[in-house]
């Protein structure tokens, strides 16, 4: 040990190390001018630290009770949603009409396999109508379960999904053996169009069928009659058969399925990897960022410590090379510390390891001689790699944390990003509205021959079943050579042009009209369902085209399929503005949801555990006006909505999607806030703000004001003052408040929706202001009346308030307005 003390004494002689120890004294000097620095700012750093662990202590206290109590909201509705599920349950028993239980999947099963393997054989195929209906209503009831689950697992609603999947194959095979079933008797059972052309057409609310067939007749062999083009207008479809088929007797099929029979097909989005996943409370979150912060303070503390240790350390070893020359006696009693802590280090270390210390010891010292006689060289860049501290102490724990935040946001937004295939339509950017348009080509079957005898001769070829035809043509356009040139013959251009278009005449022409039915926001475009890859795609079609004036798809098919109009699923967003208001003061009154989107305007009323659209502008046709002022259950109001083509409810992975790429809000804070808003929603009046779209993505803006209703406030005339008020009419004129909602915090700011920039600045910057923990907190705290107290003070109308804010977190506007 002396022999070390003595070394690092001798080792200020070599000129290399005192360069370095000059460089590491300078080092050191700039440390601690940075500890100065920070010693500055200890005073405000700890009235920091003390202000969170008031306004923590705050929040345990008031955001604590306000989470519970709409809890209880929400265990209420989950409770009341029970018992209209048991009541379902009990009045389809005492109907008992032969149908399954669309809550009960073993029920389901059990259906499709008694249909299938004793009732189809012996259907009377002329009722085949109204089986599809029944069908189709046990799907539509199915989705009612879908999406409101309930206690319903995932792995369950996965069976309920292969459930209704089935029944809609179940469906299309109905529709397809009444098919065959017309084309073995074509003569007795089809409509005569003339000598050689028999239809037959159908429709209902679940689907609309279309048969044309070219009867066997005989032709001379110099026949050269043109295809035949088949029109069927209750399925929307026009069908030109290419030329190569005009002499094949055959039948046509045109099926429009009136929903998208390949949705449980395809792979389902996994949400589980999403923001939107995490459940927590705010308190809960809040909580668990406490004590995040808390482990990261105290490892930050620990790491800090170990840096002053080890700029102690390097402070000891250059004073013990300044005082080499000195008594150990004299030395200054830091320096003593020092050499006494090196000294019982050494002795612990014996302690510990006992015999076999002693040689490792005696090796360091033979090794501490040589070194001594010949001094080595140190490079800078190892002492550098020694010294060096990865830690950035400019950084907060909240900083730190919010980094981690970020850097997760980043990660979770890579993997919900959808990776797309050549000419796969991508199913999260766009989606299939207007049903499915199966269009198939078949051979006839052979008709029954009657004898002299009056017997009746079937002669069956292959299965009982309908057969397509081997049609499958690739279109693959020329291109002109690299030598063209316009000096050169246009003949060869007018060649390739020529080759091409008769390439495209091979090709079966499709035309589908836009069903009148659903909101079309632009020109869509047409996929084919790709069974073997479940996926929607564009090979196969060729040539496409849009007639404005028709309102008709037109292109080119290589094959027959089923196929679909494809149109961007987010072409309503970003939302323009927004509002929530009252509906009246009456008891039966609810609450008015308005949504500007980027097209249309539509405006809910939510009463009780119904809702309702009441307004819908700026549509493209008449569609879903039947919709206006009826009330369903929320989730089969959205359902319609989207079967309508109004799509105002993102999905999680939506900010890849829509214009702007804004990233959404924080999803916790962002869910408690629409339940404040839904619980205030009968005292208080919301709108947007354009300042929210500028802010962070820890911050919501929007403006609030409180209805001016007090208990004088009771004759009909003062009511519908208020009532034109919160309608943004004349009367009683509340201005509306700005209002910054934090996950940590709520707060009124005192810039306006004119103020040239936004600022945070609070709208009462005193420090006696009381802290509100969430938009709940804020409203009790500003409330004007004893009215609104006390109604803030008992929310009881748990069905308006949870059917509101089901609408709300389906919408998302703060993320996407």
């Amino acid at each position: 040990m002396a022999k070390k003390i003595e070394s690092r004494k001798k080792q200020p002689k070599n000129s290399t190390i005192i360069k370095a120890d000059k460089s590491k004294l300078e080092a050191q000097e700039r440390l601690c001018e940075i500890d100065r620095k920070r010693e500055k700012e200890a005073l405000q750093a700890q009235k920091n630290e003390e202000l969170k662990i008031r306004e923590h202590q705050l929040r345990e206290k008031r955001l604590k009770p306000i989470c519970a109590m709409l809890s209880t909201l929400a265990q209420k509705k989950y409770e009341h949603d029970q018992i209209y599920r048991d009541e379902l349950d009990w009045k389809h028993l005492i109907e008992c009409n032969g149908t399954p239980n669309p809550r009960n999947v073993q029920e389901l099963n059990t259906y499709l396999f008694v249909w299938k393997k004793v009732n189809h054989a012996n259907d009377n195929w002329n009722s085949y109508e109204d089986k599809c209906l029944e069908i189709f209503n046990i799907m539509d009831a199915v989705d009612d379960t879908v999406d409101l689950p309930l206690n319903f697992n995932q792995f369950k609603l996965q069976c309920f999904r292969e459930a209704r999947d089935n029944l809609g194959r179940l469906l299309v095979e109905i529709v397809y053996g009444a098919c065959y079933h017309l084309l073995s008797d074509y003569e007795r059972r089809m409509d005569p169009i003339d000598l050689e052309t028999v239809a037959y057409q159908n429709s209902c609310e679940a689907f609309a069928v279309g048969l044309h067939a070219v009867c066997h007749r005989p032709r001379l062999q110099t026949d050269d009659r043109p295809p035949p083009k088949c029109d069927f207008p209750e399925c929307l479809v026009m069908v030109d058969v290419p030329p190569q088929l005009s002499q094949q007797h055959m039948a046509i099929m045109a099926l429009w399925l009136r929903w998208d029979p390949f949705i449980d097909r395809m792979a389902e989005f996994d949400a589980s990897k999403s923001l939107e996943s995490d459940i927590r409370s705010l308190w809960q979150y809040l909580e668990d960022m406490w004590e995040e912060r808390n482990q990261i303070l105290q490892k930050f503390n620990e790491e800090k410590e170990q840096v002053k240790k080890e700029l102690w350390i390097i402070k000891m070893e250059e004073k013990l090379k300044l005082f080499s020359a000195v008594d150990p006696s004299n030395y200054p009693d830091d320096l003593k510390a020092y050499i006494d802590e090196l000294r019982e280090n050494e002795t612990e270390i014996i302690r510990e390891n006992g015999p076999e210390y002693k040689a490792v010891q005696e090796m360091e010292e033979r090794q501490d001689e040589v070194e001594i006689k010949d001094e080595p060289q140190i490079s800078e860049e190892v002492k550098a790699t020694k010294s060096t501290i990865h830690i950035d102490f400019k950084k907060s724990p909240s900083q730190e944390m919010e980094k981690k935040q970020l850097e997760e946001m980043e990660k979770i937004s890579i993997s919900l990003k959808y990776q797309e295939k050549p000419n796969e339509l991508n199913p999260r950017r766009y989606w299939i509205i207007g049903g499915a348009f199966n269009v198939e080509m078949w051979k006839l079957p052979m008709q029954p021959v009657e004898h002299k005898d009056g017997s009746v001769v079937v002669m069956l070829v292959g299965h009982s079943a309908l057969q397509s035809i081997d049609y499958h043509e690739k279109y693959e356009p020329l291109q002109l050579s690299v030598r063209f040139s316009s000096t050169s013959s246009e003949d060869e251009e007018t060649d390739v042009k020529k080759q091409n278009q008769e390439a495209l005449k091979r090709l079966t022409m499709v035309n589908i009209k836009l069903p009148e039915n659903v909101l079309w926001f632009e020109n869509p475009k047409p996929a084919m369902w790709n069974e073997e890859k479940k996926i929607w795609t564009t090979d196969y079609i060729y040539d496409v085209r849009f007639n404005e004036e028709k309102q008709m798809v037109s292109f080119r098919a290589g094959r027959m399929g089923s196929f679909g109009l494809a149109v961007n699923r987010y072409s309503n967003f970003p939302f323009q503005s927004w509002e929530i208001r009252p509906e009246g003061n009456s008891p039966d009154s609810g609450v008015v949801l308005s949504v500007t989107a980027a097209t249309v305007l539509i405006e809910f009323v939510v009463r009780g555990d119904h809702a309702a659209m009441v307004q819908l502008q700026n549509a493209t046709t008449v569609a879903l006006q039947e919709m206006i002022g009826v009330y369903h259950r929320p989730d089969k109001l959205v359902r319609l909505l989207r079967r309508g083509g109004v799509n105002l409810f993102p999905a999680p992975d939506a900010l890849h999607y829509v214009d702007g790429r804004r990233p959404p809000k924080h999803t916790v804070a962002e869910r408690h806030t629409y339940r404040c808003m839904a619980a205030l929603s009968g005292t208080h009046q919301f709108t947007a703000s354009r300042w929210n779209v500028h802010v962070a993505t820890n911050r919501i803006v929007m403006q609030m004001k409180e209805i001016p209703v007090d208990e004088a406030a009771v004759d009909e005339s003062l009511a519908a003052a208020v009532a034109a008020a919160s309608a943004g009419g004349g009367g009683v004129s509340v201005p509306f408040k700005m209002v910054m909602v934090t996950p940590e915090r709520a707060l009124l700011l005192k810039c306006n929706e004119v103020s040239q920039a936004f600022s945070e600045e609070p709208l009462n910057p005193d420090d006696d202001a009381p802290f509100a923990p969430d938009l709940f907190a804020l409203a009790v705290d500003t409330a004007s009346t004893d009215r609104v107290r006390a109604a803030l003070a008992d929310v009881r109308d748990f069905e308006t308030v949870q059917t509101l804010y089901y609408l709300l977190d389906k919408i998302k506007f703060l993320s996407y307005s």
